[in-house]
C-alpha cells in the first residue's frame, strides 16, 4: 500500500473515472501535476501534538458542538442528557436556521447565532465553532443520534490509546494501490474517513482544517449542501497533521449511542451526496499531495 499522501508517479495526470458497483464506487484518483500545485497556496499547518493527560481520560473534560438546523426536539433531547455528563464540561450549539431558532438556559451551554455565516461555512460551521473551544477535547455529533455516557468515554479512551488520531464510530476507506473508494460501513481499526455522526478530535486539528480549506472552497460549495465532505476533509488532514489515520472504535447500538429520529432533511438523502463526496474525495487527495 503506498503512502496515504505520496503522489504515485504512474497516475500523475490521470483523467479520473467512476464505475458503479452496486455501493461500491472505484475512482481512479490522478495526482496533482507540477503546474496544479503551483496555483494552490501553502497551508501553514500548525504542529499538533499528542493530548497530555493530567487524569483518567475518561473525565474529560470535553466540549461537544451540535448543530441545529432542523431537528430542535432532538437537540433538547441530546442536550437532557448530555449537561448531566461528568466528562461534558461544555456544549456549544450552533444555530445556523433563521426558521429555527433555540435557546436552552443552561451553565453547560452556549448557542451560538451564526447564521451569517450558513451559505459560506455550510456543515463546516462546526469546525469554526470548535475554535472557540474552551477545552482541547471536542466531540462532534450529528442531532440524529445521541452519544452517552458510555459511548463518550469509549472515545475518550480510543483517544487516549491513539493520541495521534482523531477517533470515531463509523468510517469509510479507499483502496490506496487501485485507488478505489467504498461507501461502506468500516470494521474498527484504522481507517481514511471518520465520519461526523460521531466524532472525537482535538481543537488543533480544526486550526489545520481552516488553514488548508482554501483548497476546497471551490468543490465544497458545488453540492447541494456547502461543505458536505467537510468529514472528509477534516479526516485527511488531521492525519497529514497528526500522523496517523482516524481511529474507529468498536460501538454498540442502544449503549454507547442512541439513535433518534431522522424525518427527511439528512445530508445523506439529498440527490447529488454520492457523486458530490466522490468527486470531493479525489479531489482533495490529489490537492493535499501537493504538500
Amino acid at each position: 500500500m503506498k503512502s496515504f499522501y505520496a503522489c504515485c508517479t504512474e497516475l500523475q495526470g490521470a483523467v479520473a473515472t467512476v464505475v458503479w458497483v452496486g455501493i461500491l464506487v472505484v475512482i481512479t484518483l490522478g495526482c496533482a501535476t507540477a503546474s496544479e500545485c503551483e496555483t494552490l497556496r501553502r497551508p501553514n499547518f500548525p504542529h499538533c501534538s499528542p493530548v497530555k493527560y493530567n487524569s483518567h481520560p475518561e473525565e474529560g473534560p470535553v466540549t461537544v458542538v451540535l448543530l441545529n438546523f432542523k431537528r430542535a426536539d432532538n437537540i433538547r433531547k441530546i442536550l437532557d442528557n448530555m449537561v448531566n455528563y461528568n466528562s461534558v464540561a461544555e456544549i456549544i450549539v450552533v444555530s445556523n436556521n433563521p426558521d429555527n431558532t433555540f435557546t436552552y438556559p443552561h451553565k453547560k451551554v452556549i448557542v451560538l447565532d451564526m447564521m451569517a455565516y450558513e451559505d459560506d461555512l455550510g456543515v463546516a460551521v462546526r469546525f469554526k465553532a470548535c475554535l472557540l473551544a474552551m477545552n482541547r477535547h471536542i466531540l462532534i455529533a450529528d442531532d440524529d443520534l445521541m452519544v452517552t455516557e458510555a459511548g463518550l468515554s469509549n472515545l475518550l479512551t480510543a483517544r487516549y490509546e491513539h493520541p495521534w488520531s482523531i477517533v470515531g464510530f463509523w468510517g469509510r476507506d479507499y483502496n490506496h494501490s487501485n485507488p478505489d473508494y467504498a461507501y461502506v460501513d468500516t470494521e474498527p481499526g484504522h481507517h481514511d474517513i471518520a465520519l461526523t455522526k460521531a466524532l472525537l478530535l482535538d481543537t488543533c486539528a480544526c486550526r489545520a482544517f481552516w488553514e488548508a480549506s482554501h483548497l476546497m472552497q471551490d468543490i465544497a460549495h458545488e453540492a447541494a449542501v456547502t461543505w458536505n465532505g467537510e468529514d472528509i476533509f477534516m479526516s485527511l488532514v488531521s492525519h497529514k497533521v497528526l500522523g496517523d489515520s482516524p481511529y474507529i472504535t468498536p460501538h454498540q447500538i442502544g449503549i454507547d449511542v442512541h439513535q433518534l429520529t431522522e424525518g427527511t432533511v439528512g445530508i445523506s438523502s439529498a440527490q447529488d451526496h454520492l457523486p458530490h463526496r466522490i468527486k470531493f474525495v479525489q479531489t482533495a487527495v490529489r490537492r493535499l499531495n501537493c504538500f
